[in-house]
Parts: structure tokens; sequence; C-alpha cells
């Protein structure tokens, strides 16, 4: 794989050399450096030249020069005018996508604090074994707990909802739902780090910011409908499927498509131009 590395990087140089001595280096209007997609070519090459020079197969730090060499197939770019276009389509479009970046991001913002204000705590309501926290067997501080009942498999937003699921005629003490926020114990003590139903507590409506990573996660259609389960189990049933159809409707569906008609408009003004300068040659040749 070393001696193929070293001829592809023989035949770079080789290449780059004379396309400088053919062009010009950077001086003149067509010289070789007076096209932004040759700076790829000869950082390449450069690259390549560098790891030859002695002492850099003991040196560490710049071995790692090395993986810029990935970059090789790259250069294939400079080769095919239709890849090329689209790249510079891609690279126009930046500004302008810009406002739409900020323009999503607001939207999702939106999101985000009403999802906070609406379920906030509310994957942490369980149904219970008791009615009320007790202390810790052994526990000499008199530390309390409120133990999950983890028969009933969905969360719960009624002591109602443990009487449907675990059975009994509702005056029995295990038909409790409650969470560790409503009798000011730390949710930790439930451990939903060890929760498959809530995700682990990845993701969740316990801040701003983990609001916008449960509105990413469900942007990319990965597990939403488990989250819009849970919430429509422990808070209102409506909002719950309301708010995330509607998320996932506008966010998967009509927002993120705002990204690809940037581009396309982009590549658009770029072929408009083009056929503008293809027109202006032929009349200056005419």
């Amino acid at each position: 794989m070393t001696k193929v590395d070293d001829a592809f990087s023989i035949i770079f140089l080789c290449e780059c050399i004379f396309k400088v001595l053919a062009m010009g280096f950077i001086l003149h209007k067509n010289s070789y450096m007076r096209d932004r997609w040759n700076w790829l070519d000869i950082f390449v090459v450069t690259i390549s030249v560098v790891t030859w020079l002695p002492g850099i197969e003991g040196n560490s730090s710049m071995k790692s020069l090395r993986t810029f060499r990935i970059l090789r197939p790259l250069r294939s770019i400079n080769s095919l005018p239709s890849m090329k276009a689209l790249i510079q389509s891609l690279l126009s479009s930046i500004p302008g996508m810009v406002n739409v970046f900020i323009f999503l991001a607001f939207i999702f913002t939106i999101f985000a604090i009403f999802g906070t204000h609406q379920f906030v705590g509310s994957q942490y309501y369980r149904c219970r074994m008791t009615l009320e926290p007790t202390v810790i067997p052994g526990n000499e501080n008199g530390d309390k707990h409120w133990p999950i009942n983890f028969d009933a498999e969905w969360l719960c937003r009624t002591d109602g909802d443990c009487e449907r699921m675990l059975g009994g005629d509702g005056k029995d003490p295990v038909h409790k739902c409650g969470a560790m926020i409503d009798v000011g114990l730390p949710v930790e003590l439930d451990e939903p780090r060890t929760q498959e139903l809530i995700s682990f507590d990845i993701v969740n409506f316990n801040n701003v910011v983990l609001s916008l990573l449960l509105i990413f996660q469900s942007l990319t259609l990965e597990g939403w409908v488990l989250l819009m389960y849970n919430f429509m189990d422990s808070n209102d049933y409506w909002i719950s499927i309301i708010y995330f159809c509607f998320m996932v409707i506008f966010g998967s569906f009509f927002a993120m498509q705002l990204v690809l008609a940037q581009i396309m408009d982009s590549f658009a003004k770029d072929q408009a131009k083009k056929n503008e300068t293809v027109a202006e040659e032929e009349v200056k040749e005419q």
C-alpha cells in the first residue's frame, strides 16, 4: 500500500508541476492558483511531499498529516463539470441557508418552549407500590423512597390509570400514580437512567435545551411515536397527539424542505448565469 500511495503521489506531483508550467502559477489571469479548485490539488500534493521529508516517519504529530490524503478523491471534482456545478451551487447557497436555519431555529425554539411548559416532568409519573414515600429499610438517616410498581407497563396520569393497568376495585393502596417531584424528592431515586420505557431519560422536556434535543430526534422520525405515547399516558391526551403530529409534519415534511429549496434556487441561478455567459460569448463571436 505504501508503494501504491507513493506512486499516486508522484503522479499528482507531476500533474501539478506540468499545470504550473503550462498555465503559470499566480500572476496571470488564468493561472493555476487563480482557480480555487486547484487549491485543493496543491494542498494534497504539498501534504504528500511533506510526508516524504526525513524524520517524518518517527514524528507522531507530523504523521497525522497523512490523514489529509483522504481528500484525494475530491480532486476528481475538477474533471467532472456537472459535479463541479453542483458543489458550486451548494457553496453559493450557504448565505441563503443561514436565513433558513435562523427561521427553523426560531420555530423549533417555540416548539421547545411550549413542550417544556406543557410536558416538563411528565415522564416520571409511574404507578407506585405505596400511597406515599416510605423510609428506605435499614437506612439510619431516614431517607425515603417511593418504589415503582413495574407491573404497570406504561406511564400514568391518574390513580385510575394504575387501576386499569393493575386491576382491582380502586381501593387497593397500590393503585397510586405519582412522581418524585410531587413529594419533594429527587427524581434520581427512581433511577430513570435505567428505564427503557422513557428512553433512559436521555431525551425529555426538563428544560429548553433538552427539549430541542427531543425535537431533533423526533424530526429524524426515530422513536417519536413512543415519546408521543408516553406523554399521551402521562399528560393531556389530545394536546400530546396534536403537538407531536404537527411537529413531525411541519418539521420533517415541510420546514426541512426549505433547505433543499434554497439549494435548488441557488442551482437555478447559477445555471441562468452560466447560460447568460455562454450567450454573451456567442454574440461576441458573431
